[in-house]
């Protein structure tokens, strides 16, 4: 299913990179992480943080409830709800979580705007976020990713790449190691 997880994990973008790099159009790289990371049901709607210490799940509302997300059909289809006033809850989470991190003042404006959006379905909200995602990062299209392949290949960034990835849990949303790390979070998706 070419449906993007919500803020998807470090692991989904690399292994959606590294599908991307083989040259598989974005759909089918969406797909392929899909699959490789295992994403079903309701990790469609939820993703992971770490603050102080804790992990935090958020969690998009559905209408109907999350468990209409088990029958994988239902999914494109999905109607966001306000119920809980998720997305200021989300907001507020993200920025009492990363509001001192050194790229939250870069990252956070590109995904208010997602919030703020008028935007009604889980399959549209997750992929404004992804573009968002790939708009920071500069692989929104195949000449950048062309480019950031050739600038990656060398020994220099390899080494960042590792050095940024230590410590790094796979699971967490990428959103963690963008406020982090900012563009050089790319670096750590090849070694993953």
């Amino acid at each position: 299913m070419s449906v993007v997880p919500f803020a998807a994990s470090l692991e989904w973008y690399a292994a959606w990179w590294q599908a991307r790099c083989k040259g598989l159009p974005d759909a089918e790289s969406i797909a392929a992480a899909n699959i490789a990371t295992g994403i079903s049901g309701k990790d469609y709607a939820r993703c992971r943080i770490m603050a102080n210490g804790n992990e935090i799940i958020l969690s998009i509302a559905i209408e109907g409830g999350a468990a209409r997300l088990k029958r994988s059909s239902f999914i494109p289809s999905a109607q966001l709800s306000d119920h809980g006033n998720w997305r200021h809850v989300h907001l507020g989470t993200l920025e009492a979580t990363y509001g001192r991190s050194p790229f939250y003042q870069h990252l956070i404006p590109v995904i208010r705007d997602v919030y703020n959006s008028q935007e009604n379905t889980l399959r549209g909200f997750n992929y404004e976020i992804h573009h968002a995602i790939c708009s920071f990062l500069y692989v929104e299209n195949i000449k950048n990713i062309q480019d950031t392949i050739l600038y990656e290949g060398s020994h220099a960034t390899k080494e960042r790449g590792e050095e940024i990835a230590n410590g790094l849990d796979r699971k967490l949303s990428i959103i963690d190691t963008l406020m982090r790390f900012g563009t050089e979070s790319i670096l750590v998706l090849d070694i993953l």
